[in-house]
C-alpha cells in the first residue's frame, strides 16, 4: 500500500495553471511533470512466478485512489477519477549477462468530478514495452521500446457524458538507447539516444516526432552519496511542419542508506 499525502500550492492562478496543463503534456517528456496533488491512496496485489533459473514472470493489479484539490482560485474541488492497473510482465535471461524483459500494463480511468459535476472521463490506456539489457564486463547497454495507445474519451454533452471524436491523448512509440561506461568505481558516465513518435490528433500537441542525444555524469562522493548530471538536446517536428528544438541540462543530489 502506497501513501501521498496532498502537497505543492493550491488555489493556481489561471496563468499558473496553464502553465501546470502544458509541462503535463506527454509528447514534451518534462522531467517534472507535476508540482503537486492531492491525497493518493495506491493499495496493490503483486504476484510473481519462478519460470527456472533463466526466466521470471509477474502479475499485478493496484487500485489508485485520488483525493480533490482545488485547482483554481475561486473555484470548487475538482475531483481525478480514480484509476484500476493491470499489469503483466516477463524477464528472460537469453545469454551469458543478456537479459529481455517484456511487460504490458493496462490502465482504466474513472470520470473526473467538478463542482459535483461528471467533467471528463478519459479513455482507457494500454502500453507494452520491450527492455534488451547486456553486460560487457562493468559496462552496461540497454535498448528498449515502449508503445502507449489510448482509448477514446467522453466529455459532456448536453449535461450527459459523450464519447468524443478523438483520442484523450496521441498514441506513441519511443524508442531508446543507453550505454553505461564505468571509467571507475567513483565516475560512471551513460551515453543516450533516443526517438519519440507521436500520432497526429486534433490535441494541441501532436504529430511529434522527435530524437535526442544525451550524456549523464555520475560522480560518487563518498561510498552512499552520488552527484548525477544530465545534458540532453532534442530536435524535431510537430503538427504543421513546426519545428522543436530542447536543451535540457539537470543536477542532483542522491543519498543512500
Amino acid at each position: 500500500v502506497g501513501v501521498n499525502l496532498p502537497t505543492g500550492k493550491r488555489e493556481l492562478t489561471r496563468e499558473e495553471f496553464l502553465s501546470n496543463v502544458l509541462l503535463s503534456t506527454p509528447a514534451l517528456n518534462m522531467q517534472v511533470t507535476q508540482f503537486g496533488q492531492g491525497l493518493n491512496i495506491n493499495p496493490g496485489l503483486l504476484w510473481s512466478i519462478s519460470g527456472g533459473e533463466s526466466a521470471a514472470f509477474g502479475l499485478g493489479v493496484t487500485y489508485h485512489y485520488k483525493g480533490a484539490f482545488t485547482p483554481l482560485k475561486n473555484s470548487g474541488d475538482y475531483d481525478p477519477g480514480d484509476e484500476i492497473l493491470a499489469t503483466a510482465g516477463m524477464d528472460i535471461s537469453v545469454a551469458e549477462a543478456t537479459n529481455l524483459s517484456v511487460d504490458v500494463i493496462f490502465t482504466h480511468y474513472g470520470k473526473d468530478v467538478f463542482e459535483g459535476e461528471d467533467v471528463y472521463a478519459p479513455g482507457n490506456k494500454v502500453v507494452g514495452g520491450v527492455q534488451f539489457m547486456k553486460y560487457f564486463g562493468n559496462d552496461r547497454l540497454i535498448v528498449a521500446g515502449r508503445y502507449r495507445s489510448y482509448g477514446k474519451g467522453e466529455a459532456p454533452f448536453a449535461g450527459v457524458l459523450k464519447p468524443t471524436l478523438a483520442k484523450s491523448e496521441p498514441d506513441n512509440f519511443e524508442l531508446l538507447g543507453a550505454y553505461a561506461l564505468r571509467v571507475s568505481d567513483a565516475f560512471i558516465v551513460t551515453f543516450t539516444a533516443e526517438g519519440r513518435y507521436f500520432q497526429e490528433t486534433t490535441a494541441p500537441v501532436s504529430g511529434l516526432r522527435i530524437g535526442g542525444l544525451g550524456v549523464m555524469p555520475e560522480f560518487w562522493l563518498t561510498r552512499s552519496i552520488k552527484l548525477p548530471l544530465r545534458f540532453k538536446v532534442q530536435a524535431g517536428t510537430m503538427k504543421g511542419g513546426e519545428s522543436v528544438l530542447g536543451l535540457e541540462a539537470g543536477m542532483g543530489l542522491q543519498f543512500g542508506f
